[in-house]
């Protein structure tokens, strides 16, 4: 655990170091001085990410084993979430840090309306309590409890969901369509009874995900000897899946946690009662495995993005120094045709650019088309050897429930596959385009005696290219890591420029959360054929059968569109954000060169001690966060 303590408090360290330049006038003047003053703006916003993007951990099992309970105990010294016997959680429920801002719950309407109130039990039930809010009657998107917790401090954010395997079909949907959110799942189940059907088919399905899973058993109110058959039964069960999914069923882990006892914990402030709990353990597996993961990338892009504003920063303080200096040296005639030349090859380069992103945009609508026709025929090969199936009259309706499940899954993989293998070489095409026009940006101003820090560091490319297994599941920051990465390189891309290029096609290409979506889709067809099939003719069942198709492939393709577009404007956004802000700043440097050009004496000696000192700033903030990259790396 001590391990542990230390990476936390090294994480929280440098997060705070990162943030700080924010606060550093100086920088941040000569930042508006050489870059223009877009440039603090972008900056900050980018580090305020930080803050305020959050990677979900979220709490799910049956309804009424105890997530709410769960989340209380580990958060908060009193019950703010509702918990009762009968089913309560029917909407998304996040729990974040304030940040400076006042607590505060936050009811999120379908319509776009909002309504605030107090983060207290009796607010909150009018709207997750499925007695109170029935069938979510009231359209409740999401709910948002602000709380000034020091644990989520880092931008770990809990979240409450609707059971899994609930009677009601719209609480387990709401669940479902949240997971490709979330950067790791807390699953929680009862001692008594033991892991159940539903839950081993949820399992089943999103086991791909199983590294991300903490196993939580809820011992409350149960005796030694039904603790201990009870965590062997369930820790057999789960590793008999293991097994059956071909992963080493040696990795996995059963929290036993007494939530009553870690309730009385926290309310009385007890922190041995919720070290013996067990709700500790739990706490801080959680925290490491999002800050070593997630949040290690997120450190890593807000390290980039300052690094790559201090290299800029030091090249245009380059440039000005370098004009101001050898204004004698040139005469105006040949400075000005420099300085119009320059200027057409930023227009053309732009040009460039957005011809590239026209590319691919309609390249994206191409292969979106094409999976909602891939999916239409496999699910339609599905439907016809599941009606054989039916017509066999041999499975009973818990079977077929399954084979339905497990035929969805593996034809929208199937269908899924080229669109991933599409994607790849489409999003390897624009970021070539961008390494391109990042390079050709770079030799605007003609840039002297300076070779940025980022060339010297070409081997953490290769960390980029192993982001992309970690993306999906890390709230899609490995493309803005391996963007920054690449942008800090700036003069240096002829060197390193495939392994940027490796770097950011691997961080961005996959589409993130495909599994769940595919996953929870075929989890909700099968279960509302076993819900609905009780008692009725073949006939019946085939109408059943054909509804249960229909609605999974429209709600696959509505979810994996949606995964897929969010995905490929991510990429999009963020590569055209970085090599925007680079034209629009070369254009600023040619701009005050050109003003420089009319000062007299006197006033360009003065400019140029104030941009030396620019100079030196910059160059110290560089090799800082040279420095603490490489620290984050070593966490």
């Amino acid at each position: 655990m001590g391990t542990d303590i230390n990476s936390q408090s090294e994480f929280s360290r440098l997060r705070q170091e990162i943030l700080a330049v924010r606060e550093d006038d100086s920088f941040q003047n000569g930042l508006e001085q050489t870059l223009g003053g877009d440039s603090c703006c972008t900056l900050n916003k980018r580090l305020e990410k930080l803050n305020d993007e959050n990677l979900y951990a979220a709490f799910i099992g049956r309804q009424g084993v105890g997530k709410s309970s769960l989340i209380n105990a580990l958060l908060f010294t009193t019950e703010i979430l509702p918990i009762d016997v009968t089913e309560t959680t029917n909407v998304i429920c996040k729990v974040v840090h304030t940040h400076g801002r006042n607590a505060i719950a936050e009811v999120l309407f379908t319509n776009g309306s909002t309504e605030k109130g107090p983060p207290t039990r009796e607010f909150l039930a009018d709207y997750v309590d499925e007695q109170l809010n029935t069938g979510n009657e009231k359209k409740v998107k999401e709910i948002l409890i602000r709380y000034p917790i020091p644990y989520l401090s880092d931008g770990i954010a809990f979240v409450d969901t609707p059971g899994v395997g609930s009677l009601l079909s719209h609480n387990m949907r709401t669940t479902m369509e949240f997971l490709p959110k979330i950067s790791c799942a807390i699953f929680v189940f009862s001692t008594t009874p033991s892991i159940l059907g539903p839950e081993v088919e949820f399992l089943r399905a999103t086991w791909s995900f199983a590294q991300n899973f903490f196993f939580v058993q809820n011992v409350w109110g149960e005796d030694h000897t039904n603790i201990s058959g009870s965590q062997k039964l369930n820790l057999e069960i789960i590793r008999k899946l293991a097994v059956e999914m071909g992963t080493n069923p040696d990795a996995l882990r059963v929290f036993p946690v007494d939530i009553y006892a870690a309730l009385d914990g926290a309310r009385n402030n007890d922190s041995e009662m919720t070290a013996t709990s067990g709700a500790a353990a739990l706490s801080e597996g959680i925290r490491l495995l999002l800050n070593m993961g997630g949040g290690k990338l997120r450190l890593l892009e807000g390290t980039n993005t300052v690094g790559m504003y201090a290299s800029r920063m030091q090249r245009g303080c380059v440039d000005r120094l370098n004009s101001l200096r050898n204004k004698g040296n040139e005469e105006d005639q040949s400075f000005r045709e420099k300085i119009d030349e320059e200027k057409d090859d930023l227009s053309q380069i732009e040009g460039e650019w957005n011809d590239a992103k026209n590319r691919f945009d309609d390249a994206c609508r191409n292969m979106e088309r094409d999976f909602d026709q891939n999916l239409e025929d496999k699910l339609e090969v599905a439907r016809s050897e599941l009606k054989n199936l039916l017509d066999e009259g041999s499975i009973d309706a818990e079977r077929f429930g399954k084979a339905i499940t497990e035929k969805i899954q593996v034809k929208a993989r199937a269908a899924h596959e080229p669109l991933d293998r599409s994607f790849r070489a489409t999003a390897q095409a624009l970021v070539d385009a961008f390494v391109q026009g990042m390079e050709s940006t770079s030799a605007i101003g003609a840039i002297a005696n300076y070779q940025p820090l980022a060339e010297e560091s070409v081997g953490l490319y290769q960390t980029g290219e192993n982001i992309g297994g970690v993306v999906n599941w890390a709230g899609g920051l490995g493309v803005m890591y391996a963007a920054g990465a690449a942008v800090w390189a700036g003069g240096a891309v002829i060197v390193a420029g495939e392994g940027i290029a490796a770097g950011i096609a691997a961080a961005g290409a996959a589409v993130p959360g495909v599994g769940w979506v595919i996953a929870g889709v075929a989890l909700v067809g099968g279960w509302l054929f076993k819900k609905y099939s009780s008692g009725k003719k073949i006939q019946q069942l085939h109408t059943l059968l054909d509804d249960a198709i229909n609605e999974s492939r429209q709600a696959i393709r509505k979810s994996v569109g949606k995964a897929f577009r969010n995905r490929a404007s991510e990429i999009k956004h963020q590569l055209n954000e970085d090599i925007t802000n680079q034209i629009d700043e070369k254009r600023e440097l040619l701009r005050k060169l050109e003003q420089d050009r009319s000062l007299n004496k006197e006033e360009r000696e003065r400019l140029i001690i104030e941009i030396s000192e620019y100079q030196k700033i910059s160059g110290k903030i560089e090799n800082r966060f040279f420095q603490i990259r490489e620290e984050v790396m070593n966490i």
